[in-house]
């Protein structure tokens, strides 16, 4: 029996033929329409765009730049230092700072490192967190332990001080280090940090330390003797009461010490057919006692030969910067000894190859030098030299030069071994102990 039909009602009978057929899949959707109260507000949006397009616009105030303003071309410089020129006595250093002024902190901050300095032979200017200074502490006490009586380093920790920061201006203005660790051993500054280490594993710090007493001693008496000069020329003392000036004396003066500094301060001519020789194999304790055992050498004596300055310090040539070489100076008579002979026991006593080192001591102060007085004894040398590159197969570093200017050591280094108790008996064989 079929399904009983309905009849098409009008909602079904208004229904567009697409849409039915949209609803059955048969057919593609329409196009959407858009409502009815959005057109008005289209076409005013179009007018507006149209009026924006047309009518003139007002002129607006400019926008303010973000760049920075133009630097000036020429930048004031800033505040210059003054610079030492190598390790000083500290009296001297202190005095040419101190003579500009800077205010009572300044005064009192200088004073403070300059009595500082010249009551203890080593003295550290550190900050309690700062690993350079732990760094040059170490080093310092490393070295000690390698030496008989070393003295004590003296500390002074800038940042538990309420003066702390003029203390380390202070040391600016008389070092030109602006930071710390700042070291000073026998009166003078030897550097910071870096500066300790690199001495440390060189060797010199043991020597500098060694000598560091005798060396602070001499500085502060070379400070005071100064300190009375200047006084003196202050208050016009130099000349004698009621004498006249001679016209030209100062400048004469001036030129005989220029003359005295270029020769050196050499010990006087040795006697009528004695050769005077200057040896350079290192640490010249050991070389001075293995020649004084020498057979036809009648004198014996330390010193510093071959550098750029006059009367330089043990601590100033352990630093390398001075171009000293530590010498000894030989004293032989050429009918008992030649000076081919001297030479044997020169290379004895290190390796003339190896260059600016001798052991366990480096550097440009421990380097092979052989220093004559005429051109003869030059020619000697390097034929020597020759024999020596010929036979080891090596270049020889060894310094020759004529003529060299001589400056004795401090006291305290003149026969230091044989004053330590070995022996420099002519001949003698026993070892040699380098430091004593």
């Amino acid at each position: 029996m079929p399904p009983p039909t309905t009849a098409p009602t009008a909602r079904t009978a208004r229904r567009p033929p697409a849409t039915r057929a949209y609803k059955t899949g048969a057919a593609s959707a329409p196009p959407p329409r858009l409502p009815p109260p959005l057109i008005p507000l289209t076409a005013l949006g179009l007018l507006l765009a149209c009026l924006c397009v047309v009518l003139p616009r007002p002129a607006l105030p400019p926008f303010p730049s973000l760049r920075r303003p133009a630097q000036p071309a020429v930048r004031p410089a800033p505040p210059r230092l003054p610079t030492l020129a190598g390790p000083r006595a500290m009296g001297s250093a202190m005095s040419s700072a101190t003579g500009g002024g800077g205010g009572g902190a300044a005064t009192a901050a200088d004073a403070f490192v300059r009595s500082t300095v010249a009551a203890h032979p080593v003295v550290v200017f550190s900050k309690s967190w700062c690993p350079y200074c732990s760094s040059a502490k170490r080093a310092l006490a490393a070295s000690a332990d390698k030496v008989a009586d070393a003295p004590a380093p003296h500390v002074v920790e800038l940042d538990s001080r309420p003066d702390g920061a003029a203390i380390q201006a202070a040391l600016a203005r008389l070092t030109s280090r602006r930071t710390v660790p700042n070291v000073f051993v026998g009166g003078a500054t030897v550097g910071g940090g870096d500066d300790v280490v690199s001495l440390h594993s060189s060797g010199a710090l043991k020597q500098m330390l060694r000598a560091a007493p005798q060396t602070l001693s001499a500085a502060n008496a070379a400070a005071g003797a100064a300190a009375v000069a200047k006084e003196k020329k202050l208050r016009g003392a130099t000349a004698a009461p009621g004498a006249a000036a001679t016209p030209g004396a100062a400048t004469a003066a001036a030129a005989k010490a220029a003359a005295a500094a270029a020769a050196g301060a050499a010990s006087p001519p040795p006697p009528a057919g004695l050769r005077t020789v200057l040896f350079g194999a290192g640490c010249f304790w050991g070389v001075e006692l293995a020649y004084a055992r020498v057979v036809g050498v009648t004198e014996t004596a330390v010193g510093y030969a071959g550098g750029t300055i006059a009367s330089p310090s043990y601590p100033a040539v352990c630093t390398g910067r001075t171009g000293h070489t530590e010498v000894v100076r030989v004293v032989h008579d050429p009918a008992v000894v030649s000076l081919r002979s001297l030479l044997d026991v020169f290379a004895d006593r290190h390796d003339p190859t190896v260059r600016n080192r001798v052991g366990n001591d480096a550097g440009t102060q421990y380097r092979s030098a052989v220093y004559v007085d005429t051109e003869d004894e030059a020619a000697v040398v390097r034929a020597w030299a020759a024999d020596v590159a010929a036979k080891r197969k090596k270049e020889v570093t060894t310094e020759i030069r004529v003529g060299v200017p001589y400056w004795a050591a401090e006291a305290e280094h003149q026969h230091y071994l044989e004053k330590k108790g070995q022996k420099a008996t002519k001949g003698a064989k026993t070892p040699i102990r380098c430091y004593g």
